[in-house]
């Protein structure tokens, strides 16, 4: 289902950087589990390089040992297996150090201007005044009526068109997305009604657009005053608010800034 937007009211009424923590500091969001796997990987990177080295030296000592006592002849019968070991659990630990050494500052930073995204030796920089589009799905698993999950998700896409997405692999993540929508919506919504009232088209799906004087459904417009929406299982329909006909039906994720449209049609432009 689709986190529940929050009203024209409320968007306006928001303080700007309500995101960031009253005294400024910034937040650090790491990927799930991120501590317990570098306990494990270095550990087990270290051990599988020692015993690499174990492997080796045994191979050498028992195929100089078999020389001695047998010639060269048995090099091929002593030392490939011990080096194959060794070249095996060397590959395996170098992989598990330097994986855990590239990615051991991975995460997000929320700062009291944008995101700090870290992934390997990469960092984006995302200013919360370039997002242009914010949408964040919530499903709710249930078992009999009980919640038994709630996963989150959510596509964030700056002016440039790079898209960044939040998933459950982030610690915490609903409370970092919960902050970034507190940040970036009211904005986005107050640049919506302002582009309206300009007399420009926003688009939120290829197929669904609007102008400050109609809802564009496959390019045929409808008074904004004529239309009410349902959301049910992860899709969306703009329903004939008289007849309750579906004039448009889609899944949530396809459209664009959701939450914005959803305000849009609580509170239609003049």
């Amino acid at each position: 289902m689709v986190e529940p937007a929050s009203s024209p009211a409320e968007f306006s009424a928001r303080p700007a950087r309500e995101a960031a923590d009253q005294d400024g500091l910034s937040r650090f969001y790491p990927p799930r589990r991120q501590q317990l796997n570098h306990w494990i990987g270095v550990p087990a990177g270290i051990l599988l390089i020692l015993l690499a080295a174990a492997a080796f030296l045994f191979g050498f000592f028992t195929t100089w040992t078999a020389i001695e006592r047998h010639g060269r002849a048995v090099v091929l019968k002593t030392l490939p297996l011990p080096l194959l070991i060794a070249v095996l659990c060397a590959v395996i630990g170098l992989t598990l150090l330097v994986s855990a050494a590239r990615h051991w500052r991975d995460g997000i930073t929320l700062l009291p201007t944008g995101l700090e995204i870290q992934e390997g030796r990469k960092t984006h920089s995302v200013p919360f005044e370039s997002i242009t589009r914010l949408d964040s799905l919530v499903n709710v698993v249930k078992f009999a009526t009980s919640v038994v999950d709630v996963r989150t998700r959510a596509v964030i896409e700056d002016d440039q068109g790079q898209k960044y997405v939040i998933t459950d692999l982030t610690a915490n993540a609903q409370d970092l997305v919960k902050r970034c929508r507190a940040e970036v919506l009211p904005r986005l919504f107050r640049e919506a009604q302002k582009a309206l009232q300009q007399g420009q088209k926003i688009e939120f799906h290829p197929d669904l657009a609007a102008t400050r004087q109609a809802v564009l459904i496959r390019n045929v417009p409808y008074d904004w005053r004529d239309l009410t929406v349902a959301l049910k299982k992860r899709r969306i329909a703009l329903l004939d608010k008289t007849t309750r006909r579906d004039l448009i039906n889609f899944p949530v994720r396809k459209l664009k800034n959701t939450d914005i449209l959803l305000a849009l049609l609580e509170n239609p432009p003049r």
